[in-house]
């Protein structure tokens, strides 16, 4: 693999070359094309970095993913093991999921949260609220 002391290397040796008429032309077409070059190598560079970042965003939105779905469904394991929130009415009732949840009479607790969760939130078991 060339490095970049080859590169300086050879451009000197063209210098030495560049005092003869006979090579002027060429080697001032070379120096343009190297000026092409690193240009393109620049830029290459400079999209690497931002390609770099971006994976690195990109990691950490999808392990942000991975907890937010990970508490999600410990929150349904917590709904599917018990039957509501006992004191949310301060009245010593307890508030059923039912209620609670997407349908219930106090969806707005947890509407959010459904429609979050799951592409089809639950509609609430019973048939008529009060």
């Amino acid at each position: 693999m060339t490095t970049d002391d080859d590169v300086t290397a050879a451009w000197k040796r063209l210098a030495f070359w560049a005092s003869e008429p006979v090579y002027a032309e060429q080697i001032a077409d070379l120096a343009l094309v190297r000026a092409d070059w690193d240009r393109l190598r620049t830029a290459l560079a400079a999209e690497e970095e931002v390609s770099w970042a971006k994976a690195q965003e990109a990691d950490t939105l999808r392990a942000r993913v991975a907890a937010l779905e990970a508490g999600g469904r410990a929150v349904l394991q917590l709904i599917n093991e018990s039957r509501g929130v006992a004191g949310l009415h301060r009245n010593g009732d307890v508030a059923t999921w039912d209620e609670l949840r997407t349908g219930g009479r106090y969806e707005e607790w947890l509407v959010d949260f459904d429609a979050a969760l799951l592409p089809t939130p639950p509609r609430c078991h019973k048939e008529e609220h009060p």
